[in-house]
């Protein structure tokens, strides 16, 4: 070996070297920003998470109202006073007159409601319609 030789050999060593360097650059700059992204995503994850458990806490509630509701509605006579008509249920007018059986209001659209829920539950609750039976003309 001559000293020309050994002189392009360091210098091609030196060139391989910079090379080197300049790609190690680019790969720790490169895992900087893989490192941001993974936390931006897991910051995301963690986000979605806790909506998560938020919104399974508000179903909770909600279901607990919708069953509290369920219950009044089943059980308990719901009246608006008024025919679906618009006529007063007290003196309502006699079917054969008015061409119609009188049905309240409020009792009506729980029976809606009641139904509803029996379709969203999938049958799952006992719903039975109730069928008010009222006395009318004398």
């Amino acid at each position: 070996m001559t000293i020309d030789t050994i002189k392009e050999a360091v210098e091609r060593l030196r060139r391989n070297d910079e090379r080197l360097h300049a790609m190690i650059e680019k790969l720790v700059e490169a895992g900087a920003k893989c490192a941001a992204e993974r936390d931006a995503q897991t910051a995301r994850a963690d986000a979605a998470d806790a909506e998560v458990a938020r919104l399974k806490d508000e179903n909770e509630r909600l279901r607990s109202l919708v069953d509290s509701a369920h219950g009044i509605f089943a059980n308990c006579e719901v009246s608006a006073g008024v025919c679906c008509c618009g006529e007063n249920m007290d003196g309502h007018s006699n079917p054969m007159e008015c061409g119609h059986s009188p049905v309240d209001m409020g009792d009506y659209s729980a029976g809606q409601w009641l139904a509803s829920i029996q379709r969203k539950a999938g049958g799952m609750r006992d719903v039975t319609k109730r069928q008010d039976v009222r006395n009318f003309g004398a």
